[in-house]
C-alpha cells in the first residue's frame, strides 16, 4: 500500500565546516556569512542546500542567510550578530565618504571630529573601510564599465587640463 508523500519536498544538502573570522563572519564556497560575535574564533558545522546555508555549533542552530549567488566574496551580514558596540558604526560608510570625497575633509581632521563626538575611530580603520566599500561595490561597477567601453570600436576621451590647486606656485595639472 502507497502512503501520501511528505508535506515538504526533500531537500539535498552538503555539510562542512568554518571557522567564524574576527569579523564574524564564516567563508563558505567564496562567499561570507554572518555569525553571532560569541562564536568569533569556533568552528561550526554548515549546512548548504540550493537556496539556504545554515550554521550550526554543537546542534543549535545560530544563523540562517539566503544562499548568495554570483560574483565571489559577496556579504550577507545581520547587523545583530556584531558586538553592539560596532553596529553603531555601521552606517557611517556613507557619511565618511561624503565627509572624505565630496567635501574634502583629510582622515585626521574626520579622526578628530569623531573623537569630540566620544566615537575613536583611527584613520586606519576609515582608510580601511573606504578600501572595503570601494573593492566592493565600487570595483565590480568599473570592471563592467571596462568591459564595455572595451566592446566599442573607437574610444574618446576628454584631455582638457583641470586645474587642481587654486593658488599653485607651478602649474598642477591632472
Amino acid at each position: 500500500m502507497l502512503t501520501l508523500l511528505p508535506p515538504t519536498r526533500y531537500e539535498l544538502a552538503e555539510w562542512k565546516q568554518a571557522m567564524v573570522q574576527f569579523n564574524c563572519h564564516i567563508a563558505v564556497d567564496n562567499m561570507y556569512y554572518s555569525v553571532p560575535h560569541e562564536y568569533i574564533q569556533r568552528k561550526v558545522n554548515v549546512r548548504v542546500t540550493a537556496s539556504t546555508i545554515d550554521v550550526f555549533y554543537k546542534q543549535p542552530r545560530i544563523a540562517s542567510h539566503r544562499r548568495l549567488f554570483g560574483r565571489k566574496g559577496q556579504y550577507s551580514t545581520d547587523t545583530a550578530h556584531m558586538p553592539e558596540d560596532h553596529q553603531k558604526y555601521l552606517e557611517w560608510n556613507g557619511d565618511l565618504i561624503t565627509q572624505k570625497y565630496v567635501m574634502g575633509s583629510p582622515l585626521y581632521r574626520l579622526e578628530l571630529d569623531f573623537s569630540r563626538s566620544g566615537y575613536p575611530l583611527s584613520r586606519q580603520t576609515m582608510s580601511n573601510w573606504m578600501i572595503y566599500c570601494s573593492d566592493t561595490w565600487l570595483k565590480p561597477l568599473y570592471e563592467e564599465l571596462h568591459r564595455l567601453l572595451l566592446m566599442e570600436d573607437i574610444i574618446h576621451a576628454d584631455e582638457t587640463d583641470l586645474q587642481v590647486q587654486r593658488k599653485a606656485q607651478t602649474k598642477s595639472y591632472m
